[in-house]
């Protein structure tokens, strides 16, 4: 038995951070440093490992899901989930075709809840012509980590033969005229061994008939579907998905701005040291207000993000605080979003001059006010400081 593939765990962290066809950008969420986790989550490793469970079951389940979605919009549906259609039906519940795809409709939304588990091997029925079955395998590898490696699954010959003799068994009590086998393999898979799948491909394809081995990609044109629309459809239904999981864990609605925050706070921590000083010059005194300026416009960006779920849309500072105004007093209190304002009215003062000169205790208000806002804000979304 010999490794698929062995690469380095920063390069594998750095292709998690990429977009992947059926994931998006999901995979990024494995990406999370513990320090960038709340603290009520980071202190306890029981709750992070739960967190790792339920992200792993999901990612796990979308390619299941991502190709049930391709079957159903082809035609086709579970075998399983059409005979639960024909026993409702037999109980007089209705048409079993237009069951069996709302059926498998509600199956594929909580795949990607995580509330189901994904299958590997499936058969999918022709519902205009029933005894057209194609057996779908889903294959994937799942990565160990080892030490600062990361070992992309083992394989041999045994391995291989005991893939085929899965994937060729006979359906029992079934005897259909025309039966198909695919396997479908994971994006993951499919990028970081490209050499090893077009092994397997010939190796498949010499013992099989057919194009067995196909990417997601090469599915889509198989059973000629509308690609864009298809993955329009998938989209919508993945980050509803995600928005669901964001719900359950907030932070993950500002984990792309944690290096928002931690800029934020580096600059903030630097107009501290600046204002120690016995005497500023008012040219010092605009740039300390303009930097600490951007710094909490910055962290309203990330607190737009926490509220709306969402990546803030191209905004002033003033109109990013005019936009999250009630949130901010519902959250923090009347008292300081005056502050904000004050941090707002000063730092345009320093950007655009006027005659009024900014003085040392302007910059130190504005400096104390910052420092408030985002020791509030950290502790909200549950961040320790640096």
């Amino acid at each position: 038995m010999f490794p698929v593939k062995t690469i380095k765990l920063e390069k594998y962290i750095d292709e998690l951070k990429t977009e992947f066809p059926v994931y998006g950008d999901f995979l990024r969420f494995f990406t999370i440093r513990i320090g960038d986790m709340p603290s009520d989550m980071a202190t306890w490793l029981i709750k992070i490992g739960v967190f790792y469970e339920e992200l792993q079951k999901i990612a796990n389940n979308m390619l299941d899901a991502y190709v049930k979605l391709a079957f159903l919009q082809a035609g086709y549906v579970p075998l399983g989930l059409l005979e639960i259609a024909e026993e409702e039906v037999a109980e007089g519940k209705g048409d079993p075709k237009a069951l069996a795809k709302e059926i498998t409709m509600e199956f594929i939304d909580d795949l990607l809840k995580g509330e189901d588990k994904g299958i590997t091997v499936d058969e999918y029925i022709n519902l205009e012509n029933p005894k057209e079955c194609v057996r779908v395998m889903l294959f994937s590898f799942q990565p160990n980590v080892w030490n600062d490696e990361v070992i992309l699954g083992w394989w041999n010959e045994e391995e291989r033969d005991k893939l085929i003799e899965e994937f060729t068994e006979p359906v029992h009590g079934y005897n259909f005229e025309n039966m198909s086998l695919l396997m479908v393999v994971d994006p993951l898979t499919y990028r970081l061994a490209k050499e090893f799948v077009r092994r397997l491909k010939q190796e498949l394809e010499g013992k099989l008939e057919g194009n067995i081995l196909l990417s997601t990609h090469e599915l889509l044109s198989l059973l000629a579907l509308d690609r864009e629309k298809f993955e329009a459809d998938w989209s919508n239904l993945r980050e509803k998905a995600v928005e669901k999981l964001k719900e359950k864990y907030p932070f993950l609605a500002i984990h792309d701005e944690i290096w928002r925050i931690r800029r934020a706070e580096r600059d903030i921590k630097e107009a501290r040291a600046k204002i120690a000083r016995e005497s500023l010059r008012e040219v010092d005194c605009e740039e300390i207000i303009r930097n600490v300026g951007l710094s909490i416009e910055s962290l309203l960006g990330v607190l737009y993000h926490w509220f709306r779920h969402a990546v803030p849309p191209d905004m002033t500072f003033g109109q990013l605080l005019n936009s999250l105004r009630d949130d901010i007093i519902n959250e923090f209190g009347e008292d300081m979003y005056n502050d904000l304002a004050f941090i707002a009215e000063k730092r345009n003062l320093a950007s655009h001059p006027k005659p009024v000169k900014l003085s040392y205790e302007d910059v130190l208000k504005v400096v104390k006010k910052a420092e408030l806002f985002q020791r509030l804000l950290l502790h909200k979304i549950g961040l320790k400081g640096d």
